[in-house]
């Protein structure tokens, strides 16, 4: 498996941010000039994200990606979903369903750095997310999900480590990496249509 993040052009793309939260992508992605729809189960978010985007070219949406019906999306998103989903084989189809180019998936490794790492630190020692946000059995190793994403039509182009830094006010930085197995907690893949 490829090892090294792809650099993927959203301009003028369409682009589905499947559990978009607050919108802190939806609108990152908008400012590149993508055209965003944001999907998210809470309603809450959805106002959150709503009321951060007014200026953005992103349409937002409060429901789960299944009912996206008859829609097909340049780029579909899917950051940090995946380990909080009930069919995850059933979630990544829907994902290749709604692609028409290429889907961008993260979560966390199931190891033991991501236990200590997502539930235990994050959690449990600094409050950063509320306790039992994180179930350590629904998390996926990259082999998993890659077989996931070739059964719905999807081949792996890349994979990388996607590394945190939290401050007092939520997040602060995000950036790629190289993927160590067994030492990455959370990393991220690109997958393509098998056909292009």
């Amino acid at each position: 498996m490829p090892r090294s993040p792809n650099r993927t052009s959203v301009d003028g793309a369409s682009v589905l941010d499947v559990g978009c939260g607050g919108g802190l992508l939806s609108r990152a992605l908008a400012k590149r000039g993508a055209h965003v729809t944001g999907i998210d189960a809470s309603s809450s978010a959805i106002a959150a994200a709503a009321a951060a985007s007014s200026n953005d070219d992103v349409e937002l949406i409060v429901g789960e990606a299944e009912h996206l019906e008859g829609r097909e999306f340049d780029v579909v998103c899917a950051l940090e979903v995946i380990e909080h989903v009930a069919d995850a084989a059933l979630f990544v189809r829907t994902l290749g369903r709604l692609a028409k180019r290429d889907v961008f998936l993260s979560t966390l490794d199931r190891t033991w750095l991501s236990w200590a790492v997502g539930v235990v630190a994050a959690e449990k020692i600094f409050g950063i997310l509320p306790r039992g946000t994180h179930d350590w059995t629904k998390f996926l190793p990259p082999d998993e999900v890659a077989v996931m994403l070739g059964r719905a039509g999807l081949a792996v182009k890349d994979v990388a480590a996607l590394h945190f830094v939290w401050g007092p006010l939520g997040l602060h930085r995000a950036w790629l990496g190289p993927f160590v197995p067994g030492l990455t907690p959370n990393y991220i893949l690109h997958a393509t249509k098998s056909n292009r």
